[in-house]
């Protein structure tokens, strides 16, 4: 198998995992974060590895499904750390409320002072 065969197999592979709806569940998720990101390692390795190919009508053909899926992963990318990142201020926002109300962040601690009065 050539490494631009062994690339697109990758490609396929990680488009097909991406088109899959991004879990809920923290563990799920985190799974699922840790499968693109090998497959992602895993492409970047055959990239770096992809020396001259042979210029034929079926590399070519194979090298445009390459990049053309290549732009739907990026878009898949995209919208993946988009939804991340609402969920991640949305924690942090609740954090925020939970702290206001719990009164533990520093700038809300109560103020504790003695007052002594001087009695003869």
């Amino acid at each position: 198998m050539s490494s631009l065969n062994a690339l697109h197999e990758l490609t396929i592979k990680l488009y097909d995992h991406l088109t899959l709806p991004l879990p809920t569940n923290d563990d799920e998720r985190d799974q699922y974060i840790e499968k693109v990101d090998r497959y992602l390692e895993r492409r970047e390795l055959r990239l770096s590895s992809l020396h001259q190919v042979e210029r034929n009508k079926e590399t070519m053909i194979v090298a445009k499904e390459i990049m053309d899926m290549n732009n739907k992963i990026d878009m898949k990318l995209h919208e993946a750390r988009s939804v991340i990142g609402r969920d991640l201020h949305r924690v942090r926002a609740q954090k925020q409320i939970n702290d206001q109300y719990e009164g533990t962040t520093p700038s809300q601690q109560p103020m504790t002072s003695y007052y002594f009065d001087q009695k003869n």
